[in-house]
């Protein structure tokens, strides 16, 4: 005679056999094809407004009356943080290089550090810039280490870029 809990005991070990309550478990799991499609419709949703988002953002954009002339850019470095360097020491020298419309200039080299208070103004004046020259241009901040031999080549531990919509 068997009891009760040891029939109960064999219906569980025949359905983890078969894998049925394994299916069973699966399926309350998985969303519904309705949810999937309202999920699939807010997604679409999401990206049409941020798509308009971006048409509004360009309209304004065009819209900004810029004029031909002389302007002036300031680059204004705060901090360098968190470099990684490959000699063996692990700490490197690092060194910015701040390129704007195509000028470069550069600031001191901070001895033995990966991070370093830096607080440098960068100016920049360029005469004759026309819209177009405006909108193709950029801005980019590179961060080099600076080579230990004078002469070799330095190299590219960070940088950042940004252009005129930015």
């Amino acid at each position: 005679a068997t009891t009760a809990a040891e029939e109960e005991e064999e219906e569980q070990e025949e359905k983890e056999e078969d894998g049925s309550e394994d299916d069973e478990v699966k399926k309350e799991n998985l969303p519904s094809k309705k949810e999937l499609e309202l999920k699939r419709k807010e997604d679409l949703k999401k990206i049409e407004e941020q798509r308009k988002i971006e048409e509004e953002r360009e309209k304004k954009l065009q819209s900004v009356e810029v004029l031909d002339g002389g302007y002036n850019v300031q680059v204004r470095i705060l901090e360098i943080r968190d470099c990684v360097s490959d000699k063996p020491s692990g700490v490197c020298d690092p060194v910015i290089f701040v390129e704007a419309f195509g000028s470069t200039k550069n600031g001191e080299i901070f001895q033995d550090c990966n991070t370093a208070f830096v607080d440098e103004l960068y100016t920049f004046n360029f005469e004759n810039m026309t819209r177009k020259k405006l909108e193709n241009g950029e801005v980019r901040i590179n961060v080099y280490d600076a080579p230990e031999i004078a002469g070799f080549s330095k190299k590219l531990i960070g940088s950042y870029s940004a252009d005129f919509e930015s």
